[in-house]
């Protein structure tokens, strides 16, 4: 039997039942918002927790792998070598002058000093002015300091090595092997020429107008010294 036309409008058509009941498409669509939603939440979550132990084990590192605190060093120790000992300083002094026995007499007044003072030499020249010191072995600046002081020379008179140019014997240098060289300028070889006489006579005649004459007395007292300096 055939339902009538007017029933099957109003009871099947599609228009009520869209209206009464969600489609399987907008379900699916509001579940996949959800998903999606839950998912960015977790991300973020995730994400500030991965951030925050991050910058806590950053700063854990920081920490560990800071530098020390430099510690000051201690303040430098200078110590200060003595020089040689006279005894064992070699000197060998050259006359650069006419003077006679210029460079024997400060050989002496050196050995005086306690210096091993070696045969004394004549320079190849007799006109040098300014008397010289020189360090010909290294390491010997104070003693040729000393002995210029001894010597009554300026500390400007010491020289830090033996050029070729002075005006000693080569030869005299290399046999000897001095510690030190001396060379005589006219400015201290008057020392070894100073010379001192005196000669004082006394004469005294005495007569007695008697039977008897007594003889005449003459007295005479003469003195000569030489120095060598």
């Amino acid at each position: 039997m055939t339902a009538p036309h007017g029933s099957h409008a109003s009871g099947d058509g599609p228009s009520s039942r869209d209206a009464g009941t969600p489609t399987t498409a907008g379900t699916h669509t509001t579940k996949a918002v959800l998903v999606v939603v839950v998912a960015v939440v977790l991300a973020v979550v995730a994400l500030s927790g991965l951030t925050t132990s991050h910058s806590a084990t950053g700063a854990s590192q920081v920490a560990t792998t800071a530098p020390p605190v430099a510690a000051v060093p201690p303040a430098p120790t200078t110590t200060t070598t003595p020089p040689p000992a006279p005894a064992s300083v070699k000197v060998l002094v050259f006359n650069g002058t006419t003077a006679p026995h210029g460079a024997g007499y400060f050989s002496t007044k050196l050995q005086g000093l306690s210096y091993d003072t070696l045969a004394p030499e004549n320079a190849t020249i007799t006109t040098v002015n300014s008397s010289q010191v020189y360090v010909a072995m290294p390491g010997y600046m104070s003693s040729a300091a000393n002995v210029a002081a001894g010597l009554g020379l300026p500390a400007t008179a010491v020289q830090p090595s033996l050029p070729a140019t002075a005006p000693v014997s080569s030869s005299a240098v290399k046999t000897n092997s001095p510690d030190v060289v001396v060379l005589v300028g006219s400015d201290i070889s008057g020392q070894s020429l100073g010379t001192t006489s005196s000669t004082g006579s006394t004469a005294t005649t005495g007569s007695t107008p008697t039977t008897g004459s007594s003889p005449t007395t003459a007295s005479t007292d003469s003195t000569a010294t030489t120095s060598a300096g």
